[in-house]
């Protein structure tokens, strides 16, 4: 194989490794992100459990206020009572002393409905609390995980980059530039092997001329339809990429 071409193709796989490494370090770091989301997520739930029993509460008091003001006012009633003289007074007080009852009643009944609407309230903050302190100990061990693994991805992509300089330091300025301009369009296609007298680039038929430069591999040679570097491979080698 020609030498240039040679560097070229091997500057090409180092290339695709190093950018291999990022879909690598976004699954480690979204695993990590999954289980996140899901513990703010459990978090954010049991805010509003726990908003929802503060203005639980917060009905309660109001209701249990009233009821201590209709209290004085039954003071106030059986005070009246021993000083009315009239029938209408006593028919008017007797009246406002039914209806008070009535609310009495209503808010005694209330507050034991908001009672049991804080009990159920209640076990679902416990549950939501007790997932919570489970995904609390999930992310830590996920965090320790991630950062294991992204040093580790890490030393892999630092030890190929080194690859990647020193290679690039014995390539003449012109072979590098010619790669880098294919590569700055083609990205990780930028080098194909030739398969059935077709570019793997773009699929297309190579002319007989074309395709016996390649199997000679003593020029630099591309593809006439898409420009992208073309270099030969056995068969078997090919289907194996």
């Amino acid at each position: 194989m020609n030498p240039y071409l040679k560097q070229m193709i091997d500057l090409f796989h180092i290339d695709n490794e190093l950018v291999g490494f990022d879909p690598e370090i976004e699954r480690v770091k979204n695993e990590y992100m999954r289980i996140e989301n899901s513990r703010n997520s459990l978090l954010q739930e049991s805010q509003k459990i726990k908003d929802s029993i503060q203005e639980v509460n917060r009905k309660i008091t109001g209701l249990e206020q009233n009821l201590q003001k209709m209290s004085d006012d039954n003071k106030e009633y059986e005070a009246k009572m021993k000083n009315v003289k009239k029938d209408k007074e006593l028919n008017a007080l007797s009246i406002e002393n039914e209806l008070r009852k009535e609310q009495i009643q209503y808010d005694n009944n209330e507050i034991n409905r908001f009672n049991d609407i804080n009990e159920s309230l209640a076990e679902k903050l416990k549950d939501k609390e007790d997932a919570f302190a489970e995904f609390e100990s999930q992310l830590s061990e996920a965090e320790k995980s991630m950062e294991s693994q992204l040093e580790t991805i890490q030393g892999s992509k630092k030890r190929i980059y080194k690859e990647r300089e020193d290679l690039v330091l014995t390539m003449d300025k012109k072979t590098h530039s010619f790669y880098g301009k294919i590569r700055r369009w083609a990205k990780e296609t930028a080098a194909v092997p030739v398969k059935d007298s077709a570019c793997y680039g773009c699929y297309m038929k190579l002319n007989d001329q074309t395709y016996l430069e390649v199997l000679k591999s003593d020029d630099i040679i591309t593809c006439p339809n898409c420009g992208r570097l073309l270099y030969f491979l056995p068969e078997d080698e090919v289907d194996a990429q």
